[in-house]
């Protein structure tokens, strides 16, 4: 569809919005607690100094400010240290804010009361944070949060080889090792040996993030297998995803501009693979046959965004002008919202006739907020249509169908014949999106190149700057605060067709 509008000769009738005061609202932001243990006091795993570092480029490529990085590390990091680490972090975290919460070393499995094997991370004085605490401490965060991703790379259970009892489970020499330690308590040995009792594991997170709307998880390996770290490079599992969120654009297998939690995921479980592959065929004795990455996530989790193309090299030039298809970005920008709200959008018809129909549509939104709506067309252009220089009015309210274009602003169907995708998005901001690409007429376009992916994108999941400038006012319906990244959206398509 080539954007032409038809501007009503008529007065614009401006619709009254009913607000109430309320008092300021605190800014969202991005944050990220990073930890990990390297001077164990038995079975140290030095490596692990690599896994910190690269986990907090990784929080920074995420969107997360360096001064709102926290690191605790090695002494840090005793049973009560952990637990210090957790809960002063859950006190940052506001309503609205995103958080990465990521923990490197070993992991143990021991048997319960009840004969049931637990998991649990160790901590530096060989303590251990079984699952059910760790979870419990987390809850007041995920529960904060608008969105969050917990990655811990630990051995949640027994491994794929068979090992002499105490200490860790791995090679010697240079080959690499298994971050697990073996527990004295472990029932007989019974929780070591999963590789014939899966059926007795608890994944220590995964499972528990399925339904859960906005949260991601992800584990370094599976219950029954060993998470491997190697002595110059880290752990596989956090350098691969590192690797594929700052270093190639073959993570974003959609080719929309942006790599996802999803996609870096499928990423670093194929560099883990083909490094195994290489591993067994070229170090005689090495003694790991399979490494999986275990992740779990409810709505709106899995497209979180991670890195852009634009920030790698594709071919070994810089990605920021390669192509992209912003059908698949408007999709993922959907996927994305948050999994608590949905936004209804329904052509009114889904197929046009060129030079003769024009376009309408209603839209319904689960939360109120401030309308945007962006549209594809056969040009692989993303216009920006609403809020207009001829129309700023974009507040929409809970549950309440608002029917666009309004009289002042038309817009017909001039062509090719084709398929065309709308994005609606509702933020909590009115402009959240104002001088953002070329001007086209009374709306904007940007082209379809990586570059434009990450300009979209940062502008919908980083809360706005001048939020503060906001006046303290919100409708009577459920709505996110005014310095949120939290929005909700849906798409569409309507088709084009040769008319008469």
């Amino acid at each position: 569809m080539r954007v032409r509008f038809k501007r009503s000769s008529s007065a614009y009738p401006w619709g009254l919005s009913l607000l109430l005061a309320c008092p300021g609202w605190a800014h969202a932001e991005n944050l990220a607690l990073v930890m990990g243990v390297a001077n164990y006091a038995q079975a140290p795993l030095e490596a692990v100094a690599i896994d910190i570092e690269n986990a907090k480029k990784f929080a920074v490529n995420m969107g997360v400010p360096e001064a709102n990085v926290t690191v605790r590390q090695n002494a840090d990091l005793t049973l009560i240290g952990l637990r210090d680490a957790l809960d002063a972090f859950a006190r940052k975290v506001k309503h609205g804010d995103r958080v990465f919460i990521y923990f490197s070393g070993h992991g143990t499995s021991y048997a319960r009361a009840d004969g049931q094997c637990e998991q649990a991370l160790v901590t530096q004085d060989m303590g251990s944070m079984p699952r059910d605490e760790f979870q419990q401490r987390i809850r007041p965060i995920l529960e904060r949060a608008a969105k969050s991703f917990v990655f811990l790379d630990t051995c949640h259970s027994g491994g794929v080889i068979q090992a002499s009892k105490g200490g860790i489970r791995g090679a010697h020499g240079n080959l690499p090792m298994a971050k697990f330690w073996r527990a004295k308590n472990d029932g007989g040995a019974v929780c070591q040996r999963v590789s014939n009792q899966v059926g007795k594991n608890r994944d220590l997170y995964a499972d528990a993030a399925q339904s859960a709307a906005n949260q991601y998880y992800l584990a370094a390996s599976r219950p029954d297998e060993v998470a491997i770290l190697d002595q110059f490079d880290g752990s596989w599992a956090t350098t691969a995803l590192f690797n594929c969120a700052t270093k190639t654009a073959v993570a974003d297998t959609s080719k929309d501009g942006v790599i996802t939690l999803d996609e870096a995921k499928q990423c670093a479980q194929n560099a883990i693979n083909a490094r195994l592959t290489s591993s067994m065929q070229q170090q005689s004795g090495f003694p790991y046959t399979a490494m999986n990455l275990v992740s779990g996530g409810g709505a709106g989790a899995g497209a979180m965004p991670v890195a852009f193309t634009a920030d790698v090299t594709q071919n070994g030039q810089p990605a920021g002008n390669a192509a992209i298809s912003t059908f698949n970005l408007l999709d993922a920008i959907a996927q994305g919202a948050d999994g608590l709200h949905r936004v209804q959008l329904d052509m009114m018809p889904s197929r046009l006739r060129i030079r003769v129909d024009n376009l309408n549509m209603k839209v319904v939104s689960s939360m109120s907020g401030y309308l945007n709506l962006f549209m594809v067309g056969s040009s692989g252009k993303v216009y920006r249509l609403f809020p207009n220089q001829y129309d700023q009015d974009n507040l929409i309210q809970a549950n309440v169908p608002l029917q666009l274009p309004r009289p002042a602003w038309q817009v017909k169907a001039h062509g090719p014949a084709g398929r065309n995708r709308m994005l609606a998005l509702v933020a909590s901001t009115p402009h959240r999106f104002d001088g953002l690409g070329l001007p086209e007429g009374p709306f904007a376009s940007l082209p379809p190149v990586a570059n434009s992916a990450k300009d979209i994108v940062e502008r919908v999941i980083n809360p706005p700057a001048d939020c503060a400038s906001v006046p303290p006012k919100r409708d009577l319906f459920a709505a996110p605060a005014p310095c949120s990244s939290t929005y909700a959206a849906g798409w569409a398509d309507v088709l084009e067709v040769d008319g008469q």
